[in-house]
């Protein structure tokens, strides 16, 4: 029996077009001061985000494993988190001149992910999951708050504040300073 084929790009087709427009954006946020990128790289590459949040709502709803589907999202979003945090505290990987990219995408897809298995479970009647999840990327930052007003001394201990921003910006993103806004 033949299967018909389908018409349009393919989940992987559009991954690998978002990867191209992203690594020309990369390209200009690094190397723009230089004059020789065209701001053409940068306005093409502005593309691959709504790319990649495009495949990551397809590949969160049509998953046959979310919990998997999550940690793989989750553990890209750290490594490159904690890729962040050494930018930021401890000057690795900065261009010349001081400047460090604040680009955490995958985050935002972590906190995405977060509030719409929380859709899904109030969807479900499942309501105190529901709220739980969807409100706890919401609250989080009001959580550190409450720590930091608690326990301020976090901030004047070398190895607790250094352990501190390294939560907020790798594992559990503070999506009010950490994440790209998106």
């Amino acid at each position: 029996m033949l299967t018909a084929k389908r018409a349009g790009l393919s989940g992987t087709a559009l991954k690998i077009i978002a990867l191209v427009l992203m690594v020309l954006d990369h390209i200009h946020y690094f190397f723009e001061f230089t004059g020789l990128v065209p701001e053409w790289f940068s306005m093409l590459a502005r593309l691959s985000a709504p790319l990649f949040l495009f495949c990551t709502v397809e590949g969160f709803g049509h998953t046959h494993d979310r919990k998997r589907y999550f940690l793989r999202i989750w553990a890209i979003a750290t490594a490159m988190g904690t890729v962040e945090f050494f930018m930021m505290y401890a000057g690795v990987l900065r261009r010349g001149d001081g400047f460090y990219p604040l680009n955490a995408i995958m985050q935002n897809f972590v906190i995405l992910c977060i509030i719409w298995q929380g859709i899904d479970w109030l969807r479900q009647r499942r309501f105190v999951r529901g709220v739980l999840a969807a409100a706890a990327p919401i609250l989080w930052p009001f959580c550190i708050v409450a720590l930091l007003t608690l326990f301020p001394k976090i901030q004047d201990a070398p190895i607790g504040s250094a352990v501190l921003a390294w939560v907020i910006t790798a594992p559990l993103p503070l999506w009010t300073s950490i994440t790209d806004g998106g």
